[in-house]
């Protein structure tokens, strides 16, 4: 392909293609969005990451448990008077009472979880009287120990 779009020659007539062209030889040659010496100019090509990830998540999951899923629950909040700071987890499976929250982050250990993703599970843990919640990272193959647990004491009043 890359013999094709080297017989591509630049012209008055191709113009409205010059922006197209410029991204397949970003592609065709892997050339990355970083910067590069060169007279290259092209526009940022940018995802929502962590949306795309929850998404995909959700949907394996769905196919996993037959669409017995909810995405973004909005069951309960924070406050109760005056209802305020909704608590909209990512994923929900009502069927099992399970909580499962993505996050778009690159974790190397426990300890990269962040306390606020933390709060956020106790949170959940608490409003829906739940014995799991699951927090969901991008795999990498670098957290050997992929587990840790609540305290279940602390939400047995």
């Amino acid at each position: 392909m890359v013999e094709d779009f080297n017989k591509c020659e630049k012209s008055h007539l191709m113009k409205d293609y010059d922006r197209v062209l410029l991204w397949c030889k970003i592609f065709l040659y892997f050339k990355s969005f970083t910067g590069f010496k060169g007279s290259g100019l092209a526009y940022c090509l940018l995802f929502p990451m962590e949306k795309l990830f929850e998404e995909y998540v959700a949907l394996i999951l769905a196919k996993k448990f037959r669409h017995r899923i909810q995405t973004q629950h909005k069951g309960y909040s924070l406050l109760e008077f005056p209802k305020r700071f909704n608590l909209i987890p990512d994923i929900y499976l009502p069927s099992k009472n399970i909580i499962m929250d993505t996050k778009w982050k690159i974790i190397n250990s426990l300890d990269d979880i962040s306390q606020s993703d933390l709060y956020q599970m106790f949170a959940y843990l608490t409003k829906y009287k739940s014995n799991n919640v699951v927090l969901i990272y991008p795999y990498t193959g670098n957290v050997n120990d992929n587990r840790c647990y609540f305290d279940k004491k602390m939400n047995k009043n």
